[in-house]
């Protein structure tokens, strides 16, 4: 009997196998050449298999569809088609590290155990760089070329007067779309939650880092993810989308009187020699001189009275004035997989629909040097931070049930198992409807399950096995009572998030009427106790600007205490004098 083996990778091992069994029958001694023998005979499979098969196009078939799939059979799979794509087809691609890189290891030595830039193959963690680039780059191209939905920015950008020339003009249009996204779509966190927060803390974190510290408590992707985060993190969101769209941005550093180093201050946008100001941090664009349009760095450090203006009278001081801006330094939010060899050849074989940005750009970084306002350019620190915090978590959780089951409560119903993921994934890579599949709206739909429901989850076995939620066989009655608190807990969750997420979606569909009702009604509602209360606020008041109800809308932005309130109230005043004129 002959038996074919059609599996490229095992005819490979079979051909490496033959030439070893006939090196030993004939008594050749030439182990090196063997060696060669079989290498050539690799290398040529995977050339021929490489005409057949695209394997970039493979692995981005992959990487679009990975929360649908088995995450780890998917990266398996994604990392196969890499590497197989760098066998056949070796890129010519600089190796050497820039300053900027080997300056970035020798601060965090432990990226380089964790990202291993000088590895010769793609490794099974450079998939998760490669899906969060992607997730960016679906949100840059639909929400970067969508419409411009800020009306207090947009007559600015079209007037003649504004002393932008059209290059200028179409680099803020765009950034201004990001902005405006990011600020409807993150939901602002306090810097640091209150003492008594009801969190989980491990028993150590690494050296310098504290629980929950801010600006790295959670990655680039698990806040874009989450749709939730600090100022820092919210500025980094905007960031990567700015570079994906192609837009040169950086987060501004300056020294603070009292303190020895540079601390972040807010976002730049480079357009031509102009670097223009957005604060994510309380969210909103610092106004120019007159109330006009976008700041300047150079009109900031010019102008006292532009920084001025972003205190509001008796609530907020703005923490930073002119006399402060003697040095800035332009911050690179750079991950470490940005200055892999790795990652340049593969941004280079990208194709169409596939393309992203998964590395930095020289040109830029020299562009930010030759800037006269800009002392100084630096590779932020702060992805390094983050992921140190990550792995710190992520063994806090293996090694404590109560993190564990404390993370689980809070962000359990984002993971890969739950139905609210592949929503979620729908959303952000804009697929909001579908001929064939289900796109976010009907995804979100479908997790709106009545209350009644999830309360009767334990007594109610049809819907156990509708949910997932059934006893398994051996599990102790104490550890599944927990289990279904656990679940009952996720899907009251991912209805509220579903539930926002839904208007959200109905803004973007410019559907303004719709979007206002659906939050008043469905989200800020009286028994809601909705966790996305300030932000369902900020977008019914961005709905009702484009209702032509400007006195509702600002009632809104002045609520209290909304973690946002200061930039709401900065909003407000701007609209004022909209209405005043």
């Amino acid at each position: 009997m002959m038996i074919w083996i059609t599996n490229s990778r095992y005819r490979i091992g079979l051909v490496c196998l033959l030439i070893a069994a006939n090196a030993a029958l004939v008594g050749c001694n030439n182990e090196a050449e063997i060696v060669r023998q079989a290498r050539r005979k690799q290398k040529q499979q995977l050339a021929n298999e490489a005409a057949t098969v695209d394997h970039l196009n493979e692995a981005a078939g992959y990487i679009s569809r990975m929360v649908e799939l088995d995450p780890q059979a998917a990266t398996r799979q994604i990392n196969y088609h890499l590497n197989a794509w760098l066998e056949a087809s070796p890129p010519k691609v600089d190796r050497q590290l820039s300053p900027m890189a080997v300056q970035r290891m020798q601060s965090f030595p432990d990226e380089v155990d964790a990202v291993r830039p000088d590895s010769d193959t793609f490794l099974p963690g450079d998939i998760d760089y490669f899906r969060r680039c992607f997730l960016l780059s679906r949100v840059a191209n639909w929400a970067g070329d969508g419409p411009l939905h800020d009306p207090i920015l947009a007559g600015w950008l079209a007037d003649e007067e504004s002393g932008l020339d059209p290059s200028q003009a179409q680099t803020l249009e765009k950034a201004c779309r990001l902005f405006d996204w990011t600020l409807r779509n993150i939901q602002l966190q306090p810097m640091q939650f209150p003492a008594n927060s009801p969190r989980v803390a491990p028993k150590e974190m690494p050296p310098g880092l504290v629980f929950d510290g801010p600006g790295y408590r959670q990655t680039l992707e698990e806040c874009l993810w989450r749709g939730s985060g600090d100022g820092l993190q919210r500025s980094r969101v905007f960031l990567a989308l700015c570079q994906q769209a192609g837009l040169d941005a950086c987060m501004l550093a300056i020294k603070h009187p009292d303190r020895d180093s540079v601390a972040p201050w807010l976002v730049g946008v480079r357009a031509g020699q102009q670097v223009f100001l957005f604060d994510a941090i309380i969210g909103t664009h610092v106004p120019g001189p007159g109330q006009e349009g976008i700041a300047t760095l150079a009109q900031a450090k010019e102008d006292p009275a532009v920084l001025r203006r972003m205190k509001i009278a008796g609530l907020y001081d703005y923490p930073v004035d002119s006399s402060w801006l003697s040095k800035v330094v332009a911050f690179i939010d750079i991950p470490t997989e940005a200055f892999c060899w790795r990652m340049k050849a593969l941004q280079q074989g990208l194709t169409g629909d596939a393309r992203m940005l998964l590395t930095y750009d020289p040109e830029s970084i020299a562009a930010w040097e030759e800037l006269e306002l800009i002392d100084e350019v630096q590779a932020w620190s702060i992805d390094a931070l983050a992921r140190r915090y990550h792995f710190a978590m992520q063994r806090a959780m293996s090694d404590d049930l109560k993190v564990y089951l404390d993370q689980q409560m809070r962000w359990g119903m984002l993971s890969p198992n739950f139905p609210l993921a592949n929503a979620r994934w729908n959303h952000l890579s804009g697929e909001f409807d579908r001929d064939e599949d289900d796109g976010a709206r009907i995804l979100y739909m479908n997790l709106r399950i009545p209350d009644t429901d999830i309360e009767n989850l334990p007594y109610d076995v049809n819907l156990q096995v509708q949910l997932n939620a059934r006893r398994q066989p051996g599990q102790p009655q104490e550890a599944y009572d927990q289990q279904l608190r656990i679940i009952q807990a996720q899907y009251r969750q991912a209805k509220q998030a579903a539930t926002f997420w839904l208007a959200l979606i109905q803004f973007e569909d410019s559907r303004y009427e719709n979007a206002a009702t659906w939050q008043q009604k469905r989200v800020l509602g009286r028994d809601a106790q909705s966790p996305w209360g300030p932000s369902a606020r900020y977008n019914v008041g961005r709905a009702l600007e484009h209702l032509d109800r400007p006195d509702e809308a600002i009632e809104y932005y002045k609520t209290q205490r909304d973690p946002q309130e200061h930039g709401n109230r900065i909003r407000a005043r701007l609209l004022s004098r909209e209405v005043a004129e």
